[in-house]
């Protein structure tokens, strides 16, 4: 996820009655950023917009939710998938984590805390990502800094006889 701060997410969903009350679900807890959309041809149109997580039926009509994951993540692969289904299969869930998603939530009464939990989880996930690669980061420069400094020294001490 590359904007922790505000998530730009994709609620795709077919059921408009569905996706409207997730939508307002999730935006009474802070997640304003949210595009809706209603199929997968209606995603991949607004792919340009580069969204950080997208949130998506898993039996889409016409494309299978995973086969649709694989063929963004070509596009966009640091996008975050986020399964809903109505059907508990764990087999299918455990495929589809291994397969790349985040997490797979069983559309239930439970669903949208479910969803708002996993997206939560997964800002924090993302932002000791990025607090992470920021040390990584100040340790390489401490120590390209250190390099010239000894090079510095020795080349100092070679040419001017120290």
């Amino acid at each position: 996820m590359k904007n922790v701060n505000n998530p730009l997410l994709f609620l795709v969903e077919e059921n408009q009655v569905y996706r409207d009350f997730l939508a307002s679900y999730l935006a009474e807890r802070k997640f304003t950023n949210i595009r809706i959309l209603g199929s997968a041809a209606e995603l991949m149109n607004q792919l340009n917009l580069k969204p950080d997580v997208i949130v998506i039926d898993h039996s889409m009509t016409g494309i299978p939710g995973l086969e649709l994951m694989k063929k963004v993540k070509k596009q966009l692969p640091r996008v975050d998938f986020i399964f809903l289904s109505a059907h508990d299969n764990v087999e299918v869930a455990v495929h589809h984590i291994k397969s790349g998603a985040f997490d797979f939530i069983i559309k239930n009464e439970h669903a949208p805390e479910k969803l708002f939990r996993s997206l939560s989880s997964d800002l924090k996930s993302s932002r000791k990502m990025d607090k992470n690669r920021a040390i990584r980061r100040g340790i390489f420069a401490f120590f390209c800094i250190l390099i010239v400094f000894i090079i510095t020294v020795v080349a100092f001490r070679y040419f001017f006889d120290w």
